[in-house]
């Protein structure tokens, strides 16, 4: 039995490491939820950026998001706002209008207790030399993104 014990502890020692190494980088974010850096994506002078926000209470948490117009990336002399498509919407997920269609921002459902959610944005690709940048988001501190490897 005392075997079984230290191989279950073992076992989740080593899934809870596992686990903190999915991510880039994490930061606390509004309304107590953790947002996490899983990936960055350059590809046809474009840049992806996947987010992932967590919920790490045994709560339920309303988390709307924010303005898209407050998402960019930052160089040292240039700002990157989220790329639009041809009708000008954002290219990202998930993205719906305010209340009033004034602005769009980010929508994700409540956050259920201990729950994950994720999210993706397109930017212009900064050029090689503006590396590393920072990815600012409303109410985060900002993600420091370095250049991923080819």
């Amino acid at each position: 039995m005392k075997n079984f014990a230290l191989a279950l502890a073992i076992s989740s020692l080593l899934s809870t490491t596992a686990l903190a190494q999915e991510y880039i980088e994490s930061q606390p974010g509004p309304n107590g939820v953790e947002i996490h850096l899983k990936q960055v994506q350059l590809r046809n002078n474009q840049m992806t950026v996947v987010l992932v926000v967590e919920n790490t209470s045994d709560e339920g948490i309303e988390f709307a998001g924010g303005d898209v117009n407050d998402i960019y990336v930052v160089t040292s002399d240039k700002k990157y706002p989220v790329l639009t498509d041809s009708e000008g919407q954002f290219v990202g997920a998930p993205i719906a209008q305010a209340f009033d269609a004034w602005f769009e921002r980010t929508q994700f459902e409540d956050l259920e207790p201990n729950s994950t959610q994720q999210s993706w944005f397109k930017f212009e690709a900064p050029a090689d030399s503006d590396w590393p940048v920072e990815l600012a988001l409303p109410g985060v501190i900002p993600f420091l993104l370095e250049k991923p490897e080819s």
